[in-house]
This record gives structure tokens, C-alpha cells and sequence, in this order.
């Protein structure tokens, strides 16, 4: 396919990738896997939160875990910590008054 692949001398190397090397790559794979979905997970349980208008700081959390997720979770976090910090949006996390939140 390639012309400088045939090229390559390939005389004694009829040996096949080793077992044991093969599984970082599985484990990477669902290390990675575990960790998006842990991510998730904690994306909706702030999005259930701010929904409820409840747990300040687990959803300002939250927006800094979905800063670690990409461009897409930079724009989300960015946009919930501009928002979390205007004064009448805290005002609705706790209504009477009588708790300072936030940082």
C-alpha cells in the first residue's frame, strides 16, 4: 500500500504483541470510561440541583469539574459560575435571607 513500508525487513519479527501490554490499554479505556461517566453523573445531579434551587456550592463544584471536560465543559462551567455570582440568583438559593453563600 505504502512504498516505504516495503521497505521494511520483517525477518524474525513474526512474534505477536505481548498479552500483558495489550490490557493498558483496555484499563486506560475504562479508567477513562468511569471517569466520563462519573462526570456525568455529577453534571445532572447539579443540573437536578439548580433545578431545585438548592446546594450552592455543589453546583459552583460542578461547574469547575465540567471546566476538566473539554471546550464544550469550559463554555458550561464558565457560564455557571457567571451566573451563580449574580446577586439575585444567589437571592433564589436561599430566599429568607438569613445565610451568606457563595465564596
Amino acid at each position: 500500500m505504502f512504498g516505504f513500508m516495503d521497505q521494511v525487513s520483517h525477518e524474525g519479527q513474526n512474534t505477536p504483541f505481548p498479552m500483558h501490554l495489550s490490557w493498558i490499554f483496555v484499563v486506560i479505556g475504562v479508567v477513562g470510561a468511569v471517569i466520563s461517566l462519573v462526570f456525568a453523573i455529577i453534571t445532572l445531579i447539579a443540573a437536578k440541583r439548580i433545578k431545585e434551587r438548592k446546594s450552592y456550592t455543589f453546583i459552583f463544584v460542578a461547574g469547575i469539574i465540567n471546566c476538566f471536560t473539554g471546550m464544550l465543559g469550559i463554555g458550561l462551567g464558565v457560564f455557571t459560575f457567571v451566573e451563580l455570582n449574580k446577586p439575585h440568583v444567589k437571592a433564589l438559593f436561599h430566599p429568607e435571607g438569613g445565610q451568606k453563600i457563595g465564596f
